[in-house]
């Protein structure tokens, strides 16, 4: 079976069911934190006025941004148990 389709299984009409990863690790969540000063907020948007030449600050508020989703997907993989909490 593909790696990507390991812990899945067939059912019927070409559904698939998750079944669980045997032996995974649990994910950590990313910590995060500024010495002096505060981080972005995440809002959902990320408007780079010129892509060749971001400045600092805007590919911090990205990273914010990207964390911020990785975290969404964490949360959805172990709500259906396919990653571990812990």
């Amino acid at each position: 079976m593909a790696a990507y389709l390991k812990g899945f299984k067939p059912r019927n009409k070409g559904r698939v069911r998750f079944t669980g990863i045997d032996g995974a690790s649990a994910i950590a969540n990313i910590t995060t934190t500024a010495s002096s000063g505060s981080l972005p907020a995440a809002d959902g948007s990320v408007t780079i006025a010129d892509a060749t030449t971001p400045t600092v600050a805007k590919l911090l508020e990205y990273c914010v941004e990207l964390e911020t989703k990785v975290e969404a997907i964490l949360t959805a993989l172990r709500d259906i148990g396919a990653i571990p909490s812990s």
